[in-house]
């Protein structure tokens, strides 16, 4: 179906935005999806401050071009491609496709942007694979707080094997006098 020339231009000013104001994108093929897998897709996107949009692959590489950065590969640009945008967690777009994909068969990740790097296919299934921000603080967390438990485990056995001989102490003097 042809875009008109005024449509286009709207598209392209809307990727120009998100390639400027977003924390890092996703470039995903969606052939075989329903127009209702998508809208489901989307919804789980906006609830991971992230969005999508579809577009010709001519006009998300002039956006990306507009944006400063580099030519997108030939690779990641395969077939009908979404761009997923991340606004928050830059890793929330990756993870969420990643994540649909037990839904939605058809998703393929082929590539994206991070820290104004363009990513290959290989590269961005990496991250999507990552554990979430707030699941690696987790693990952060719990790597800080293990040697505590460790000293409160050897402290709290000092004292207590002091208290004991302190009460075998006070026991046997009891029975002595």
């Amino acid at each position: 179906m042809a875009i008109t020339k005024a449509k286009k231009s709207t598209i392209l000013a809307d990727l120009d935005a998100e390639f400027q104001k977003a924390k890092s994108a996703t470039f995903t093929a969606y052939t075989g999806i329903t127009v209702a897998q998508i809208q489901e897709l989307r919804t789980r996107l906006r609830e991971g401050s992230a969005r999508m949009i579809i577009a010709k692959k001519t006009l998300i590489r002039l956006a990306a071009k507009n944006s400063g950065l580099k030519d997108i590969p030939d690779e990641s640009m395969v077939g009908p491609i979404a761009a997923v945008f991340s606004h928050e967690d830059e890793l929330a777009g990756f993870q969420i496709l990643e994540n649909s994909k037990k839904d939605f068969k058809q998703i393929e990740i082929c590539g994206g942007v991070f820290e104004s790097e363009i990513l290959s296919k290989a590269k961005a299934q990496q991250l999507a694979a990552l554990p979430s921000k707030n699941a690696l603080l987790g693990q952060l967390v719990g790597l800080f707080i293990s040697p505590l438990r460790g000293f409160v485990g050897v402290g709290g056995g000092l004292l207590s094997g002091f208290v004991r001989t302190l009460e075998a102490i006070r026991e046997k003097k009891a029975l002595g006098a």
